[in-house]
């Protein structure tokens, strides 16, 4: 006969076993989960309704230990917010009822409160860096310039904020460096990488896996992974061909596509993303732009991209196919005197591009039906060559009186406004970046 005892311990034990599976009786028990991302500090917890918290060391999905009943209320928020470095981080989707499912809804997104400014120094080959006020986006200078390859021109930052990379079109190479989240500070990571003939523009995919740079001399783009522990280089075999001139390159924010413009033969290549291997494959189109395409720029959504005609002093708008990456023409409208660069502010409503010979800055509106551009504003910028929206901000690199400057911007009307005086930088500043 099995003692009374005996039968108490095992309702005891199939009561924990069946607990620990999000069971209990015959009703069905369910999880609550977050998709965690940018995530680079650490000490990160998260709370649901006041009482369960859960520590959070990696982006991913985690999961909250209890299971909760249907019908239940979940209401996450951070107990705790990431240090070292200090980050800020926004839950979405982050209450609601249980309905008969797992919650795999809520999502929550970090980001650095320290933010950073860089600038290429093109003639006494150097890397300017600056802090940037949350509050007014103005800039102060945070270092002693950092020596590059000679005359760099162009500069990338991943999208983890944890690497610059320093295009040196002079001597043909690619410097990187780590960038310290607490402080800005640069330090290199080792030897410089080489490029092919005559490079023109660097770019890194979305997910921070692979660097790619145009050689204008050769028509070609060579290809790079990213360690992402050490933000070394390496190159991922032979280079691609693209078009006579190859002069700059574009990712739309999936990683899926490239595109480039190629300055000789007045198109745009675009070539589908091997997600795993980086290795770039021309798709069967190219798309006809202005004179001299010499900037390229997709709109955050994905549907758009716009291309700088140096020579044609014009912009060209198109919309991109999600499922293929055709370019389709919207149109073209006027830029001013030798338009070098174009930007996008974050929200995709405006773009700003700089024109270097008339000194100015255009400001255009766009339509989020159609993807039309339509000027709605023009600032005096002298010598701008470099433009970098980031926030509520764009910065302008003034190269004739090497300077940085910052604008504020109007959320309703795009328009710029001044903040504070430009900042000095070094020799020739041509191009700028920021971590975000």
């Amino acid at each position: 006969m099995i003692s009374i005892q005996f039968r108490l311990l095992t309702i005891f034990f199939f009561s924990l076993l069946i607990a620990g599976c999000g069971w209990s009786g015959f009703a069905t028990r369910y999880e609550v989960n977050v998709t965690v991302t940018g995530l680079n500090g650490t000490g990160l917890i998260l709370q649901n309704n006041g009482g369960d918290n859960l520590a959070v060391n990696a982006n991913g999905t985690v999961k909250f230990a209890p299971f909760y009943d249907n019908g239940a209320k979940y209401a996450v928020t951070v107990l705790t917010a990431p240090s070292a470095p200090a980050q800020i981080c926004t839950v979405s989707n982050a209450s609601g009822t249980i309905a008969a499912a797992n919650v795999n809804n809520i999502t929550l997104v970090c980001s650095n409160t320290a933010r950073f400014a860089y600038v290429a120094n093109s003639i006494e080959n150097s890397i300017s860096a600056y802090s940037i006020n949350n509050a007014t986006g103005n800039l102060t200078s945070i270092a002693t310039p950092v020596t590059t390859g000679a005359t760099p021109t162009a500069l990338a930052i991943d999208a983890n904020a944890k690497y610059l990379h320093v295009l040196n079109s002079a001597n043909e190479s690619i410097s990187s460096f780590s960038i310290n989240q607490t402080s800005g500070a640069l330090t290199s990571v080792g030897n410089s990488v080489a490029t092919r003939t005559t490079p023109t523009s660097i770019t890194i995919d979305p997910n921070g896996k692979f660097a790619y740079v145009t050689n204008q001399g050769e028509g070609i783009v060579s290809g790079y992974s990213i360690d992402s522990s050490t933000g070394v280089l390496k190159s991922i075999g032979a280079a691609t061909n693209s078009g006579a001139g190859a002069s700059a390159m574009a990712i739309e924010p999936n990683g899926k596509f490239a595109y480039v413009t190629n300055r000789s033969a007045n198109t745009v290549s675009i070539f589908s993303i091997n997600a795993s291997t980086g290795v770039l494959t021309t798709t069967s189109t190219t798309a006809q732009t202005g004179t001299l395409p010499s900037a390229i720029v997709i709109a955050p959504n994905g549907k758009y991209a716009y291309v700088t005609n140096k020579s044609g002093n014009s912009i060209s708008a198109f919309s991109i196919d999600a499922s293929t990456g055709a370019l389709s023409n919207i149109g073209a409208v006027a830029a001013g005197n030798l338009p070098s660069a174009v930007t996008i502010e974050p929200n995709g409503k405006f773009a700003y591009v700089a024109n270097a010979t008339d000194n100015s800055v255009i400001t255009y509106a766009i339509n989020s039906s159609t993807g039309a551009l339509s000027n709605v504003g023009i600032i005096t910028v002298k010598g701008a060559l470099g433009i970098v929206a980031a926030k509520e901000s764009v910065y302008v690199s003034n190269s004739i009186d090497n300077t940085v400057s910052v604008y504020a911007i109007n959320a309703s009307t795009g328009s710029l406004t001044a903040v504070g005086t430009p900042i000095a930088s070094g020799q020739s500043p041509v191009a700028i970046v920021t971590t975000k």
